[in-house]
């Protein structure tokens, strides 16, 4: 995780289920010539990421995450757990919360920003509900006349798997924000969250050599971007 770029939540699904399928392999092709305790501690191992993987399975946001990864979407999830019935029902709840939380959460405050009141004179505050409805006029146009954003997720659900080589997330998305301008917005919001702290950590160690002895009079603001542009540059 920690050499990958874009570690995102999904990731940590496939890594997951990746070490358990490879251990899983190893495990029915020993020979019966291998010690016994060699056998009892890959058996430990799978178990251990099985415990591991039903800990952090049992949030939504994990499955939310390999859901909305073009790459991994929620058909390969299914196939994957075709021979688990218990998987499957998880699945499936994971997915109705995905759809209440993206109609509570997204759809109703976009409904609410394209149906905002005529405006008064003297000056207007726009609420920030979003940034897409505001950002470009004739794109939410578009998206309010064609499709209401409650279907985006049914359209994104039926779209195919993406190859997973050369396919990352977040521009996948980028590039697809005019055809899923509501659902990006979350997939966005979800999809950014770290994968594991080893990025954040590495954050905080480079702040010791930006606020150095010589520098201990930075102000706040300056420390910001500087910390920002070296995770850019």
């Amino acid at each position: 995780m920690s050499a990958t770029k874009c570690a995102t939540l999904a990731f940590v699904h496939v890594i997951f289920k990746g070490l358990q399928e490879d251990l899983k392999e190893h495990l029915a092709n020993l020979p019966d010539s291998i010690p016994t305790h060699i056998c009892e501690a890959l058996v430990k191992a799978h178990q251990k990421l099985s415990d591991y993987f039903y800990k952090f399975d049992d949030l939504s946001l994990y499955v939310w995450a390999a859901i909305l990864d073009p790459h991994i979407n929620y058909t390969a999830i299914w196939n994957e757990a075709s021979d688990d019935a218990d998987q499957q029902d998880h699945l499936r709840r994971c997915l109705d919360r995905l759809h209440a939380h993206f109609k509570l959460g997204y759809v109703l405050l976009e409904t609410q920003a394209v149906s905002l009141p005529p405006p008064t004179p003297g000056p207007i505050m726009i609420p920030r509900l979003s940034e897409s409805p505001w950002k470009d006029f004739a794109l939410q146009m578009k998206w309010s006349l064609n499709k209401s954003p409650s279907s985006e997720l049914d359209e994104y659900l039926r779209m195919p798997q993406e190859p997973w080589e050369g396919c990352d997330p977040v521009t996948w998305w980028a590039a697809h924000w005019a055809q899923f301008p509501t659902l990006a917005m979350l997939a966005h919001d979800v999809l950014t969250v770290p994968g594991c702290s080893v990025t954040v950590e590495r954050v905080f160690s480079g702040g010791r050599d930006t606020i150095s002895l010589r520098r201990a009079s930075l102000k706040p603001g300056t420390i910001r971007m500087l910390m920002l542009l070296k995770q850019w540059l």
